[in-house]
């Protein structure tokens, strides 16, 4: 049984496809849910030794945008009568959905990935891989639709 999932989502309006796709037991159960977007590290905006934009007026800006899409994700399934919280993190990917996953006891990683062909196969996204191979919960995987 899954008591408390960790869903990451990106901003892009796509990711949210997986929310269709939760399985049954998140319903049955009226599991917590945790949405997380996570960005690499911003690094200042510089042109001729002049900083134009620092790093943290940049992960701000981020994280607001990011925070209105989770958000509204977030309602729909509140709306359904799940318990719901969402973050925005800036790191390395894999390192900070797992870091995130162990901080919030989490018992399932949900994870949508798109899918590219590549010498003939499907395959997932290098960040999807690794959090597979390195999650100590299990992690289901949904493949997002063009």
């Amino acid at each position: 049984m899954y008591h408390h999932i960790l869903v990451t989502l990106d901003s892009r309006g796509r990711s949210e496809q997986i929310l269709a796709q939760l399985p049954p037991i998140v319903w049955q159960h009226r599991s917590a849910v945790h949405l997380l977007s996570v960005y690499p590290p911003m690094r200042a905006v510089v042109v001729d030794q002049q900083t134009i934009v620092y790093a943290h007026q940049l992960e701000s800006q981020a994280s607001i945008e990011a925070l209105g899409y989770l958000d509204r994700v977030a309602m729909q399934l509140h709306e359904r009568g799940l318990s719901v919280s969402t973050e925005v993190r800036f790191g390395e990917p894999v390192e900070t959905i797992l870091a995130t996953a162990q901080a919030s006891a989490t018992d399932l990683i949900i994870m949508p990935v798109p899918w590219c062909r590549g010498d003939g196969h499907l395959m997932m996204a290098e960040v999807t891989t690794q959090v597979i191979r390195k999650s100590p919960v299990p992690v289901l995987v949904v493949r997002l639709e063009a």
